[in-house]
């Protein structure tokens, strides 16, 4: 393979004005704009804003760690105390999961008793953690397998043209088309299905879209009241601030491959770096990244013979995790889906309840519906493939946030019953009709955890500084067209403060100890150029950013 490397300040310029297509000045004002309403808005309704649970510093998310330091009246909206029975606090303060479910008439989120006897299956409340909002336009993209909704039945969908994101983490963030299904013989119900309704009887603009995403959120968790009422419990937002939250949504995070790193490494219009093609100036990490791609392999059940596997089947993380992404690719870069069987994790879902409230949690049926518009799949509780790039800024992983504070210890999950019991979500149905459901998991002996760990740290570090420099150029356009440049530096600013803490937070020591070194004066010469509004220290910025990316990895071509 060719070492390819880009070291010189110039090129290194070059390279990052190719990853940011440059916005007009009203896009530019618009992603202000959303970023304003996504902060501070409180829609009428009981005080909290997008922003008291999607932290920007906390890379949009909450976790337990996070409310534990909050100040009083921030922890106050974090729990909606002034709406009784929305939120359950002691899960919150545990787990932070939040209600994500509900209407007048269901269980209140924080009386136990009403939820059903251990055993029985419940359908409110449903209790998940919050997502980040990592690089929205990657890992929600829609597949052409799945038109129209998500998770409402296939009549829904028939006939429908339009490619929905799957969002959230079952791919039921914002269910709906504009069909109305006349025809009770054709669905479930008694009566004629509006195929647009999410969140109760109010939500018609329910169409399975981001704007639609916001609206349900709005419902769900700023209602002054479990009524719900439009008007009294809160107000719709605006068309104009709808269209803000969506522009600045898809802003954050991440980007899909440009021109250059896509000749590099032989792809076309991939979103995610060929793994196997960086060279990772650890060797520790590529020790890692080979755990990733061959060593968590099954084995078929009653066979008992490891040399069964093949090391190239793609049994390992990286089977569905593609490069760390959340949606699959073909070798050349082509769309596939990104709404499949993630893992099953009920069993702890239930421990969880038992722990904290003294019941099991309520029945989370993930994505079923979803799963099951495809005849041939038939799995339950299902979640999205989620993209594993960010993954270790987190501080809590699953939608249940099974594990807390501890990336390698959420990687151990694969080893666990919940994960090994339910393994065939990752077999295909004719080996599962042949009787060929993995029984054992193999994962890296020893330390292998600990540099899988590393693996997944390094690349969440190399994306971010990746981001920053397009975030970079963005601020030196905002110069040129007189917009504040805050939302772009401040936006660096976490990112570098991700890719630092991601690495020192590894169980191997010493991880790429001189990239956390340098990013403190990489701070403090972007926080500069910022307040003077230089180019130049704005472009020495650059360059020092991607000196530092070089010190983790450089692409390689085949």
């Amino acid at each position: 393979m060719r070492k390819i490397t880009c070291i010189s300040a110039a090129i290194g310029v070059l390279f990052a004005s190719a990853v940011s297509a440059q916005m007009t000045k009203a896009e530019m004002e618009q992603i202000d704009e959303g970023f304003r309403v996504f902060m501070v808005e409180e829609f009428d309704g009981n005080g909290r804003t997008c922003g008291t649970c999607h932290i920007p510093d906390e890379s949009y998310n909450i976790f337990p760690h996070t409310i534990k330091h909050m100040k009083r009246k921030d922890r106050d909206k974090v729990f909606a105390i002034n709406v009784p029975g929305l939120e359950n606090i002691d899960i919150i303060v545990a787990r932070g999961l939040f209600n994500v479910s509900g209407s007048a008439d269901a269980c209140r989120a924080d009386i136990p008793g009403c939820w059903g006897a251990e055993g029985e299956e419940h359908s409110d409340p449903i209790f998940r953690g919050s997502m980040g909002l990592h690089g929205m336009k990657l890992t929600s993209k829609p597949s052409d397998n799945y038109p129209g909704t998500p998770m409402l039945p296939i009549e829904c969908s028939t006939g429908v043209t339009a490619l929905l994101p799957q969002i959230g983490w079952a791919g039921d963030g914002s269910p709906g088309t504009s069909k109305m299904v006349d025809d009770p013989a054709t669905t479930d119900v008694d009566e004629s299905y509006d195929c647009q309704i999410n969140h109760d009887v109010y939500d018609f603009d329910a169409d399975g879209s981001f704007r639609a995403f916001a609206t349900g959120a709005i419902l769900q968790h700023f209602t002054g009241s479990l009524d719900r009422i439009p008007g009294s419990d809160f107000r719709f937002a605006t068309a104009a601030e709808l269209d803000a939250m969506e522009a600045f949504t898809l802003w954050l995070g991440r980007r899909a491959l440009n021109a250059e790193e896509n000749a590099i490494q032989g792809t076309v219009n991939a979103t995610e770096f060929d793994v196997k093609l960086l060279d990772f100036k650890d060797a520790r990490v590529a020790l890692g990244r080979e755990h990733f791609i061959r060593e968590a392999e099954f084995q078929t059940q009653g066979r008992g013979d490891p040399e069964a596997n093949n090391p190239d089947s793609g049994s390992g993380c990286d089977n569905c995790h593609v490069n760390g992404g959340a949606i699959t690719q073909t070798a050349g870069g082509g769309d596939g889906s990104n709404v499949q069987a993630e893992t099953q994790v009920e069993p702890s879902s239930e421990a969880i309840g038992l722990a904290v409230v003294g019941v099991p949690l309520p029945h989370d049926p993930g994505g079923s519906d979803s799963i099951g518009r495809v005849p041939e799949n038939t799995f339950d509780d299902d979640f999205n493939v989620q993209s594993i790039i960010e993954s270790a800024e987190k501080r809590a992983w699953f939608h249940n946030h099974k594990t807390l504070d501890s990336l390698e210890e959420s990687i151990l999950h694969y080893t666990s019953s919940d994960f090994i019991d339910n393994v065939r979500a990752f077999t295909t149905l004719d080996a599962m009709q042949n009787g060929n459901v993995a029984g054992t998991v193999f994962f890296p002996n020893s330390d292998g955890i600990d540099h899988l760990g590393a693996f997944l740290r390094t690349l969440n570090a190399l994306y971010a500084l990746r981001d920053c420099e397009r975030l970079i150029v963005e601020a030196i356009d905002r110069i040129a067209e007189d917009v504040p440049v805050g939302i772009a530096i401040d936006h660096c600013m976490f990112n570098l403060d991700d890719a630092r803490r991601v690495l020192e937070e590894s169980n191997l020591p010493f991880l790429y100890k001189n990239v956390q070194t340098d990013i403190g004066p990489i701070k403090a010469k972007l926080a500069k150029a910022a307040k003077k509004k230089s180019v130049k220290l704005l472009e020495d910025s650059i360059s020092s950013i991607r000196s530092a990316r070089d010190a983790i990895a450089v692409q390689m071509s085949p």
